[in-house]
């Protein structure tokens, strides 16, 4: 996203940063509701700065569905886990890393719910496209 002031939009990347190691490290220790807040902000600030398909809002969907999942807020978490992939395979590529831990964290998701054969088939992708980088 263009801003016609550059001053307007180094603040707003030093706030999303900011925001968003606040939340990484609530979740890192455990304190799950202080990190949901902290990346429902750099969320929030993502989107009006940046735009939803910049890999910086795309982050944000991340850790705010990561912190989702550890609470057990399933079905909080597979909506934004869903678009995260959906919008990284459109933005990055599919055998982006970023797409691939997507592949991963919705595997890891599918695993927790008990659906064994659709988190089996995205782990298995994630493999592929991995094989298929190390080949290149």
């Amino acid at each position: 996203m263009l801003w016609s002031d550059p001053a307007a939009g180094q603040t707003q990347q030093a706030q999303w940063a900011e925001l968003n190691e606040a939340a990484v490290a609530a979740y890192r220790a455990g304190d799950y509701a202080a990190g949901t807040d902290a990346a429902g902000a750099a969320l929030n600030l993502a989107r009006a700065a940046f735009g939803d398909r910049d890999p910086r809002t795309l982050r944000s969907l991340d850790t705010l569905a990561a912190l989702y999942m550890v609470q057990g807020r399933s079905g909080e978490v597979e909506p934004l886990f869903t678009q995260t992939l959906e919008l990284r395979r459109e933005v990055l590529g599919p055998t982006h890393p970023d797409t691939l831990r997507s592949l991963n964290n919705l595997a890891s998701l599918y695993g927790r719910q008990g659906r064994d054969d659709e988190a089996e088939d995205l782990r298995t992708q994630a493999l592929e496209f991995r094989r298929q980088q190390a080949a290149e």
